[in-house]
């Protein structure tokens, strides 16, 4: 994932106060993806850094409470991180899955 953020300048940002048909629209709007349903009304969205900045502004003047840029290295969720999928696919298959295994502790009890 980080290596795909790199490839392509990216980010997430915050919107407060839209509702899933407005937020959808501006995703499609703004060139931009759905990343994450926080609430009905708190949806992360993100993509390329410039439309997402874009979807900011047009956030606000289409009434959001809120809409900012969060802090992130790219925009996990979205599909700038489908290059990663092989990476995680090959990561997964190599992994060892085993039983799990639950021990009581004296202290939990």
């Amino acid at each position: 994932m980080a290596e795909a953020g790199r490839k392509t300048p990216t980010t997430l940002a915050a919107i407060l106060g839209l509702d899933e048909e407005a937020v959808r629209q501006l995703c499609a709007d703004a060139d931009v993806d759905v990343c994450n349903m926080n609430l009905p009304t708190q949806t992360v969205i993100g993509g390329a850094k410039a439309n997402v900045e874009q979807a900011v502004v047009m956030a606000k003047e289409r009434g959001a409470q809120r809409a900012l840029e969060l802090n992130v290295s790219a925009a996990f969720h979205s599909r700038f991180m489908r290059p990663a999928a092989a990476g995680l696919a090959k990561a997964m298959n190599a992994a060892a899955i085993v039983t799990p295994l639950c021990r009581s502790s004296p202290t939990l009890a």
